[in-house]
């Protein structure tokens, strides 16, 4: 089975496969949402507050893989994921809204 696909059935779960031949561990994967340390402390140096123009929200954001969803396989690295107050991460989720641009040239688009 794929790692993404087995990843995306796992979902929220942590999990660690370890992939051996005989005696040699060849392969190490951590399955999940889980953010690395090193890539969430960039994220919250990168995105101090929800990351959609005029928005100031800083407290209990949400980190959100914004150009490939998590559920098409979107990587859980720092060029995919941005932080987002609860309310815009809603939005984007369900309601069909958009982010575009990227860190410094974020927009955010109504639904189509």
């Amino acid at each position: 089975m794929p790692l993404q696909l087995l990843d995306c059935l796992i979902g929220e779960a942590h999990q660690k496969v370890v992939i051996g031949d005989g005696a040699d561990v060849t392969r190490v994967v951590h399955l999940g949402r889980a953010v690395p340390a090193t890539v969430k402390s960039a994220l919250e140096g990168r995105d101090r507050s929800c990351v959609v123009p005029n928005c100031e929200v800083s407290v209990g954001l949400e980190i959100d893989h914004w150009q490939i969803p998590f559920a098409r396989g979107g990587p859980t690295e720092l060029s995919n994921l941005c932080r987002l107050c609860r309310m815009h991460h809603r939005m984007k989720t369900y309601d069909g809204y958009r982010l575009l641009g990227g860190p410094g040239k974020w927009e955010w688009l109504p639904p189509e």
